[in-house]
């Protein structure tokens, strides 16, 4: 039975993923600072940097190479980039790319690679757009490793940003994958086929937060791209805790959800039922919960028909608002005997809100104080009523038919696992 393969460590970003077997903690608005270090051969050339804090314009386009000019092409500068480097020789600067980083067990490093000098000026040129040859990938995991070239014993070079990046060639055995920020194109070698449309969880979350005393933006495509504002966008949304119990009425009398799912295709629909819910703990604020989420439709796995269940538990906060988490999922046969597999996830949603016929359910921990608001359609809706999962279903693929690559309404559902998907 198959596992998740993008859940890496990876650098604390916006996202859903708060407890796993292949990563870390994840918690919305956090973000993790990259120590100055790279490889041995580079970092007398980053110091370098670091004390002469010389920064150059991209007068134009051009390869950016591994190690030396004579190394393998792992990204593109693009004219306008503003980057910080440092002289190598009559021939070459090194640049270190702007928010990128290779993840390990000791901490993010920074990277730096090597430009023709000619590329490189003191001049202010206009910036381009972004490149958008090949597939778009949604919300990659920054745990995904990638190659200077198409051999994976060779030295993982970078992980990409959490957030948006995109296919240029697909391979069974290893496929290229460019991502852009700040003026840079990353280009490395993943292994696989990379065969799917989202990541695992939402890491590109559209919020506003409030730090250092500033409204700030994280607009996407990638977790590091951030815009200060004067005020919040009028689409942004908030919690709406009026009807704090719903969640927690409808799991204690064994009611459905309806969730709206896309990947490939089409939107559907699909049922989800809360069974088996149980008070273990009550507390000033609320009672907490534990149980199951049990998908009503059951599913094909390894040619096996099989039931999808999620432990469930259920925390009020003092906020008002509570946390959800759903551990699995699990596989049960028809007569509810636990086969083996399944993944030992946890994925992380914060209550803040109803509607008439949904649940308002945010990605990761119940908001802090330094969260203002969010985009509407980053939140889930767990339908109440599977028509109001069919007309919001229908409104998604009418956005989706005229732009595939279109962030579609309606509070899709997003996990990692293959088999719920279908």
């Amino acid at each position: 039975m198959s596992k998740p393969t993008l859940l890496g460590a990876g650098v604390a970003a916006i996202g859903v993923v708060v407890g796993c077997t292949h990563c870390q903690s994840r918690r919305l608005v956090a973000e993790a600072d990259a120590r100055p270090v790279v490889s041995d051969t580079a970092a007398p050339i980053l110091k370098t940097q670091l004390d002469n804090e010389l920064s150059l314009y991209a007068q134009r386009d051009g390869d950016l190479h591994l190690d030396s000019l004579a190394g393998p092409v792992v990204g593109r500068i693009h004219a306008g980039a503003f980057v910080s480097v440092a002289p190598v020789n009559e021939r070459a600067y090194a640049v270190t790319l702007p928010g990128f980083r290779r993840e390990s067990s000791t901490g993010p490093t920074s990277i730096v690679a090597f430009v023709d000098r000619g590329t490189l000026g003191p001049e202010r040129v206009a910036a381009g757009k972004p490149p958008i040859e090949g597939r778009l990938l949604r919300d990659v995991s920054p745990g995904l490793d990638l190659y200077p070239t198409r051999d994976a014993a060779s030295a993982v070079f970078a992980n990409p940003l959490c957030g948006d990046a995109r296919v240029v060639v697909q391979g069974d055995d290893m496929s290229r994958v460019s991502q852009y920020f700040g003026g840079v194109e990353l280009l490395g070698w993943a292994v696989g086929a990379l065969d799917f449309k989202r990541g695992p969880f939402r890491c590109s979350v559209r919020t506003v937060s409030r730090e250092d005393g500033r409204l700030v933006l994280r607009p996407g495509p990638t977790a590091a791209d951030r815009i200060d504002l004067a005020s919040v966008p009028a689409e942004f949304v908030t919690s709406d805790l009026h009807a704090k119990e719903e969640l927690s009425n409808r799991m204690k009398l064994g009611g459905s959800v309806h969730w709206l799912t896309q990947v490939a295709g089409p939107a559907q629909c699909r049922e989800w039922r809360f069974e088996r819910m149980q008070q273990v703990a009550k507390r000033s604020n609320g009672v907490v919960f534990e149980g199951l989420l049990n998908r009503v439709e059951p599913l094909v796995v390894d040619g096996d028909k099989v039931r999808a269940s999620f432990s469930v538990g259920y925390t009020p906060r003092e906020s008002g608002s509570s946390e959800t988490t759903l551990a699995g999922p699990h596989w049960f046969s028809r007569d509810g005997k636990e086969l083996r597999g399944g993944y030992s996830c946890m994925i992380g949603y914060a209550f803040v809100g109803a509607t008439s016929n949904a649940l308002r359910m945010l990605p990761g921990s119940a908001p802090d104080a330094r969260l203002v608001a969010w985009h509407p359609d980053d939140e889930e809706h767990w339908f109440t009523t599977k028509q109001a999962c069919l007309d919001a279903a229908q409104r998604a693929n009418e956005v989706l038919g005229r732009d595939p690559e279109a962030h579609p309404p309606g509070g899709v559902h997003v996990d990692c696992f293959d088999e719920l998907r279908h």
